[in-house]
């Protein structure tokens, strides 16, 4: 068999090794995603493809909601026991977290 190695020019020739058999390293199982991530990543890729069909929707009703929690949250302003302002927070921050998932987290795969 002939020795097809093309010398480059500004290069030193190629080093000839020996004939040494490496030792072979021990086979480890592959590095991927378990199946645990794997459907979590499928169960985030399809809620975000629901909740971004119906968005457009979902936003006003959100909106809505957050506007009469707003107006409850006023009217119970000075009632003791009434947890008008924690349900106003809890509403807003549902709507906040809902806009920044549809509009800024896109799932891999998703253009």
């Amino acid at each position: 068999m002939a020795n097809n190695v093309y010398k480059f020019p500004g290069t030193e020739g190629a080093q000839v090794a020996p004939d040494v058999v490496p030792e072979s390293a021990p086979q480890k199982a592959p590095s991927g995603p378990g199946v645990a991530k794997k459907s979590f990543s499928g169960g985030v890729k399809v809620l975000w493809f629901v909740i971004a069909l119906i968005w457009p929707v979902l936003r006003w009703l959100l909106a809505l909601d957050v506007v009469f929690q707003g107006a409850l949250m006023l009217w119970h302003w000075d009632t003791p026991g009434s947890h008008a302002g924690w349900a106003f927070s809890l509403h807003f921050a549902v709507l906040v977290a809902l806009t920044f998932f549809v509009s800024v987290f896109k799932p891999s795969g998703v253009k």
